[in-house]
C-alpha cells in the first residue's frame, strides 16, 4: 500500500505467511532480526533534497538576500500622491540567510521522517505479532471433536482436554435435563478443529425456580395472562359461590403465594361465581355426604338437614329447597330431606312355655329374636311341670326360643 518502503519488508511478510510451516520464521527472535536489519538500513539512506526548492525561493540569489543596503525611496519624486515628506527606510524581506533556511528545512524534514518510520515500524510489529499467531494455528494439527452433549460437565470437561482442546463453561435452565450434565456444545461434535481451539459448553442448571405471585382478588382473564408472562400455565379451574367477593374474582390458588415453585408449572384455581350464572344441582337420591360436597364446591355452606319417614334407602336425598334446575338462592341457603328409612311399629305380645319333666331344677332362659335383633327377656331356674307366660315387646316380626339347661326344647313365631 505504501511504495516508499523498501521491497524487503513484503519479503519478510510473505516469510510470515508461507503456506509450509517449515519456510516461516523459526522464532520471533529471527523475524525480529530481520525487522531490525531493514530499520537500520532505511534509517542510515539519506536523499538529498533541495529544500529551497521546496520553499518556492530557488530564483533568488544568495547575493539577493545579502543584507539590507539602507536605500532611500523617494515617494514624493516619483510622483505618488500622498507620500509622507519624511523618508522611509525598508526593511529587508529576510532576515536569515539562505542556509539557515535550509537546515532548518532539513531539521523538520528529518523529523517528520522519523516519526513517519517509528509509526510504520510499529505497525510493522504489530501485524508481525499477528502473523506469528496466525502461522502458529496454521500449523496445528486438525482433529475431530469429540460429543459429550448428555455428559457430566466433569466427564465432558476431561474429555476434551484430552484430546487437546480448551473448555468455556456456560449455564442454562432447562427442566429436562439433569443439572451439571451438557445440553449442548459448539462446536458440535464429530466437526473437525485446529487442536488447542476453544469449545464452549452449555451446562443445565435445571429447573428454574420461581416464587410464587400473589393471584387472590384478580380477575380470571388478568390471573391466566400475569401467570403466562410469568412463565407458569394455568391449571384446573374450579367455581364456587362465595357472598360479599366479586363475580369472577380468585378466591384460592394453588400453590399459594410466595412458595417456590418451578418454572412452568400449572396453577389451580377457585374463581368465585356470579350468583345469576347458577342454577340448583339436582342431588336428589345422592349420599348425604355426596349432596353437601356437590353445594359446597358452588359455595353453598348454609345447609339444614331435615329427617323424613320413607321408603328410600335410609341417608339418601328424598326432598331439597329450592327445588334442582331452579336459580341459585340468593341467601345461599338450602333444606334438604334425607330419609331416615322405614320403621316398623313395635306391639307387645306374650309367650308361654312348660318346663318339662326332670329331675330337680332347670335353668330356663327364653330369646327374642325381631327387627330389632336378639336379646334374652328371660332367664331363671324352674322345677319340671312349671308354666312360664313372658311378656315380650316385638319390632316387626319375631320370635321367641325356650330353652332349658342350654338345649332349646321349643321355638314359636309371634
Amino acid at each position: 500500500y505504501d511504495p516508499d518502503l523498501p521491497d524487503s519488508l513484503q519479503e519478510v511478510i510473505d516469510k510470515a505467511l508461507a503456506k509450509d510451516p517449515a519456510d516461516r520464521y523459526a522464532t520471533a527472535e529471527e523475524m525480529w532480526q530481520d525487522l531490525y536489519n531493514i530499520k537500520t538500513k532505511m534509517l542510515q539512506e539519506s536523499v538529498e533534497e533541495d529544500y529551497a526548492e521546496m520553499l518556492g525561493i530557488t530564483a533568488i540569489s544568495k547575493n539577493e538576500l545579502a543584507e539590507p543596503t539602507g536605500k532611500i525611496y523617494d515617494w514624493a519624486n516619483d510622483n505618488e500622491e500622498g507620500a509622507p515628506e519624511e523618508t522611509i527606510i525598508m526593511k529587508p524581506a529576510f532576515n536569515k540567510s539562505t542556509d539557515e533556511i535550509v537546515q532548518e528545512a532539513a531539521a523538520i524534514n528529518r523529523r517528520e521522517r522519523r516519526n513517519k518510520y517509528i509509526k510504520l515500524f510499529a505497525l510493522v510489529a504489530i501485524l508481525s505479532a499477528v502473523f506469528l499467531m496466525v502461522g502458529n494455528v496454521f500449523s496445528r494439527k486438525t482433529v475431530d471433536v469429540p460429543n459429550v452433549v448428555g455428559k457430566s460437565v466433569v466427564e465432558a470437561q476431561k474429555t476434551l482436554e484430552k484430546s487437546g482442546f480448551t473448555v468455556k463453561l456456560d449455564e442454562e435452565y432447562d427442566e429436562k435435563v439433569t443439572p451439571g450434565y451438557v445440553i449442548k456444545q459448539e462446536p458440535e461434535g464429530i466437526s473437525k478443529r485446529k487442536e488447542g481451539s476453544e469449545i464452549t459448553l452449555v451446562v443445565s442448571k435445571g429447573l428454574e425456580m420461581l416464587e410464587m405471585p400473589d393471584l387472590i382478588g384478580r380477575k380470571l382473564d388478568n390471573a391466566k395472562k400475569f401467570l403466562s408472562d410469568l412463565g407458569y400455565e394455568t391449571g384446573v379451574v374450579t367455581y364456587k359461590f362465595v357472598a360479599g367477593k366479586p363475580a369472577d374474582s380468585v378466591l384460592e390458588q394453588a400453590p399459594k403465594a410466595k412458595n417456590k415453585t418451578p418454572k412452568g408449572s400449572k396453577v389451580d384455581l377457585v374463581v368465585c361465581r356470579d350468583p345469576k350464572d347458577l342454577s340448583m344441582p339436582d342431588v336428589m337420591g345422592s349420599s348425604l355426604n355426596d349432596a353437601k360436597k356437590a353445594l359446597t364446591e358452588l359455595g353453598i355452606m348454609d345447609i339444614t338437614v331435615r329427617y323424613v319417614e320413607s321408603g328410600s334407602s335410609e341417608g339418601s336425598i328424598v326432598g331439597m329447597e329450592p327445588p334442582a334446575g331452579s336459580k341459585f338462592a340468593a341467601d345461599g341457603k338450602v333444606v334438604l330431606q334425607v330419609s331416615s328409612g322405614s320403621h316398623p311399629q313395635s306391639v307387645n305380645k306374650y309367650a308361654e312355655f312348660v318346663v318339662p319333666q326332670g329331675s330337680g331344677t332347670q335353668d330356663v332362659q327364653i330369646i327374642l329374636i325381631d327387627a330389632n335383633g336378639q336379646r334374652t327377656v328371660y332367664q331363671g331356674a324352674q322345677k319340671a311341670g312349671a308354666r312360664i307366660r313372658q311378656k315380650v315387646e316385638v319390632t316387626g316380626s319375631g320370635k321367641v326360643q325356650f330353652f332349658c339347661n342350654n338345649k332349646m326344647v321349643e321355638e314359636k313365631n309371634l
